[in-house]
């Protein structure tokens, strides 16, 4: 190069004092860059040094890069929570992956911020200071700075998420436990707490078992042979039966279709019995009660009544102890004992009769 130019210089403390003309160009040997003056500013303005502008760009750019990915990466994990909601059977492992990506989008946001603060701080060192490189950092910082805002956003969105799809898999392991303890609608099952059913329940089966302490039924009336039909006659006997275990036979109160009357039975073998309905007992107690009545009543006892008993009384006292035999030995070898028995049973003589052959004696007795 045959033609050299050599411009004003000086140190960056000799620039910054100085006031150059309008367009004029200076040197500052500190930063070893150009130095712009307007004729009125004091140190005029320092232009980038293209190492410096390449640099910050770098930073931008990775920052801004690096802040997009976080919004892509939250945004994903957003979409794995709310996927979370598809099926209860796949919920954990779309928590598990949110869990992931979360954590992978804290890293992104930390490492955006780290850029962010180096591109900040390279910024601030840059030597150029006019105005389009001041409106770039500004838009790249606001850029970046929007980047981190939405990270922050979806990282609150997507824990928002996990809490929800956390909840999601306690109702859901929940419901599978009560599934898995509830009745199968074709094995059966136990039922541990209580039951409350409304509406009707019936139950087909050969045996209802309640093994219960108390039993408490609202029905003030149990209607026993229920699924006998109106039109037929019923044939069957019906009642309560009470089990008295090995030893006694059972107890029972039931219906006798055949005789039409309630039987209680008591369990022994001669230990069932009819019970009178109302109209008979009724009748019974009225005919007690009249006899009980004429029994206590004077009026109802004649004289010819009494004189009659009394009658009686003194026949029957006479005929057991007024017999007229006199003592002695009647009967022997050579005679034997006459009896004489009055026709109402009394013996009124006894005597002895002699026989002629004693081998033909015989015993007689002659009725009155």
């Amino acid at each position: 190069m045959a033609t050299q130019i050599q411009w004003r210089r000086g140190t960056t403390a000799q620039t910054a004092s100085f006031t150059g003309a309008v367009s004029e160009a200076t040197v500052d040997t500190n930063k070893n860059t150009l130095v712009i003056h307007d004729g009125t500013t004091a140190g005029g303005f320092p232009l980038a040094r293209e190492s410096a502008l390449s640099a910050n760009a770098i930073y931008l750019q990775a920052s801004y890069n690096q802040a997009n990915a976080s919004f892509i990466t939250a945004n994903s994990a957003g979409v794995y929570a709310n996927g979370a909601f598809v099926s209860s059977n796949t919920i954990q492992t779309y928590v598990t992956s949110a869990n992931a990506n979360i954590s992978l989008l804290f890293s992104y946001v930390n490492t955006a911020n780290a850029n962010i603060t180096a591109a900040f701080a390279a910024a601030n060192a840059a030597t150029a200071t006019d105005t389009t490189q001041n409106n770039s950092i500004t838009a790249s910082f606001t850029q970046a700075n929007t980047g981190v805002n939405n990270a922050l956003s979806a990282s609150n969105y997507a824990n928002g998420a996990f809490v929800v799809a956390n909840s999601a898999t306690n109702t859901a392991t929940a419901a599978y436990t009560r599934a898995n303890n509830s009745i199968s609608a074709n094995a059966g099952g136990t039922i541990t707490g209580d039951l409350v059913v409304t509406g009707n329940l019936t139950i087909s089966g050969t045996t209802t078992y309640a093994n219960t302490q108390q039993l408490l039924i609202g029905d003030n009336l149990i209607t026993l042979n229920a699924e006998l039909p109106t039109s037929l006659t019923p044939t069957e006997n019906a009642g309560i039966e009470i089990n008295r275990g090995n030893t006694f036979a059972n107890a029972s109160l039931l219906w006798v279709e055949s005789a039409g009357k309630w039987q209680a039975n008591t369990g022994s073998a001669t230990g069932a019995y009819y019970l009178a309905n109302e109209a008979v007992a009724t009748s019974a107690g009225i005919y007690a009660n009249g006899a009980f009545a004429a029994a206590n009543n004077n009026s109802g006892v004649n004289d010819t009544q009494n004189n009659s008993i009394t009658a009686a009384f003194t026949q029957a006292n006479t005929d057991v102890t007024n017999v007229s035999v006199a003592a002695g030995t009647y009967g022997n070898t050579t005679h034997y004992g006459v009896v004489t028995v009055a026709a109402n049973g009394r013996v009124t003589s006894v005597s002895t009769f002699a026989v002629s052959d004693p081998s033909s004696l015989a015993f007689s007795i002659a009725l009155g």
